[in-house]
């Protein structure tokens, strides 16, 4: 247990230069380095690999995707507003919903990933909605016979 020792030499080396041993910024000073070599490496690893995993499809709606998405981020403790962040994002859509944001006159910022979720959003409900009221016959005869 050599970082045990090295601890224990540390400690004194602060009570030495005039901390007093309940100092609570000597005990912050042990949790940290504890933390830093002690910590589970494979949790990163694993959420990179659940991200890069992460897409839509028919069992995965955009809500579980924003929300999948969103605790990986956490996880990898990437920055929220960072083009990268927004690139993976938009690596697990769907390709029909990437094409209907881009179609738009304006979308968000490369480096707003709340913007995106947003627009990703608003245009799922578009697509629902136009599905629910046109029917699925694209544009062929009334909506009244597209309903039935």
């Amino acid at each position: 247990m050599e970082w045990a020792r090295q601890q224990l030499d540390l400690a004194n080396q602060h009570v030495t230069q005039g901390m007093a041993i309940n100092d609570e910024a000597l005990w912050d000073l042990w949790q940290a380095d504890f933390i830093h070599t002690w910590q589970d490496t494979s949790i990163l690893e694993d959420a990179q690999m659940k991200l890069d995993k992460l897409a839509m499809s028919k069992e995965v709606t955009l809500e579980d995707y924003i929300t999948s998405f969103n605790l990986c981020i956490v996880e990898l403790q990437w920055a929220i507003n960072h083009p990268g962040t927004v690139k993976a994002f938009k690596q697990g859509m769907s390709v029909w919903l990437l094409r209907k944001i881009y179609a738009q006159t304006t979308y968000p910022a490369e480096n707003d990933l709340i913007g995106w979720q947003d627009v990703a959003r608003r245009e799922m409900s578009r697509a629902l909605l136009i599905k629910q009221e046109g029917g699925t016959s694209y544009g062929r005869g009334t909506v009244r016979e597209n309903r039935m």
